[in-house]
């Protein structure tokens, strides 16, 4: 059966949703259900995102651990990816999650805890990108490029 994300509320926002369907993705991928952890995966990363999105919008309460779920979620699906033997789609994953966050390190105007979060996550990132890069035999010209973004924002000034 599918999983689709909630509908947009109003209402506070919590990583319930987010846990949940992690939850199911890890729970059908232990059973097999390749396609069921799929589906919880991605309604996962869709969840982590509008939890960044919110606290972006100045909802830090809300989203204070959207930066750490939105490598979670994309690491969780690059790593399915993998098992089933698409290297560059587990690559494809793990840089989102990298270009997520460094646009979030890099923009003017997000809250600066949402930074700080960011940029400790962003670190996360970089080394599963890396470290998937290794172990899927794909993605160093990705991994290399990341790299070098890194050390460009590492030497601007504050």
């Amino acid at each position: 059966m599918p999983i689709a994300p909630q509908p947009f509320s109003a209402a506070p926002r919590s990583d319930d949703a987010w846990r949940r369907f992690t939850r199911e993705g890890n729970g059908a991928l232990e059973e097999g259900r390749i396609a069921a952890a799929e589906a919880a995966y991605a309604a996962a990363i869709l969840e982590a995102e509008i939890l960044l999105d919110t606290a972006c919008d100045g909802d830090i309460a809300a989203g204070a651990p959207a930066p750490v779920l939105v490598n979670i979620a994309y690491h969780n699906a690059a790593e399915l990816a993998l098992r089933g033997g698409d290297g560059g789609r587990a690559i494809a994953f793990c840089r989102q999650a990298f270009e997520r966050l460094l646009a979030l390190v890099e923009t003017d105007g997000v809250p600066a805890v949402l930074r700080r979060d960011s940029l400790a996550a962003l670190r996360r990132a970089f080394l599963a990108l890396g470290d998937m890069a290794e172990r899927s035999g794909e993605g160093r010209d990705a991994a290399a490029a990341c790299l070098a973004r890194m050390q460009a924002l590492v030497a601007r000034p504050a």
